[in-house]
């Protein structure tokens, strides 16, 4: 059982210490980095909890960096400058984690253009996203899952 009371402190780099020390936290933290690794790999399969760990960290940049650039002053109308170039930094990472994604769910890449139908299209891609892997392995290669369980028993922990 961990002892709370310990953890409890005003100290701000404490705080943040615990935080980023969490298992949670090194997993999304390892999602999100794993996009960038495999920036222009669109080709494999990405597991539903990569893409969604992606999203939400994703999100949040955008968020934060868009108050960021309202206190600084630097938006007019419409996202500042330091939300668009991270924007523009991670199209890439994105479109390639997607297709990862849908190819996980045994569609081809090609299905992310379903998105450019106003309202439906994003309806049916959301559900394409948030279906379950297709078990074992499938044409676009072993399932990410399978891939993950062999490594942990290759490399030690």
């Amino acid at each position: 059982m961990v002892d709370v009371e310990k953890y409890i402190t005003n100290d701000f780099f404490t705080t943040n210490i615990i935080l980023f020390s969490n298992p949670l936290t090194i997993q999304i933290m390892k999602y999100y980095f794993d996009a960038f690794r495999n920036y222009a790999n669109f080709s494999g399969r990405s597991r539903r909890s990569a893409y969604w760990y992606f999203t939400l960290f994703h999100l949040l940049a955008v968020v934060l960096l868009t108050f960021t650039d309202i206190a600084l002053g630097m938006s007019a109308e419409g996202y500042g400058v330091l939300t668009t170039l991270y924007i523009l930094g991670t199209i890439i990472p994105s479109l390639s984690l997607t297709v990862r994604r849908l190819h996980d769910t045994g569609r081809s890449g090609w299905y992310i253009l379903i998105g450019l139908i106003p309202i439906i299209g994003s309806i049916i891609l959301f559900v394409f996203y948030v279906e379950n892997s297709q078990p074992g392995s499938n044409q676009y290669g072993p399932h990410p899952k399978q891939l993950e369980n062999d490594q942990a028993y290759i490399q030690p922990i």
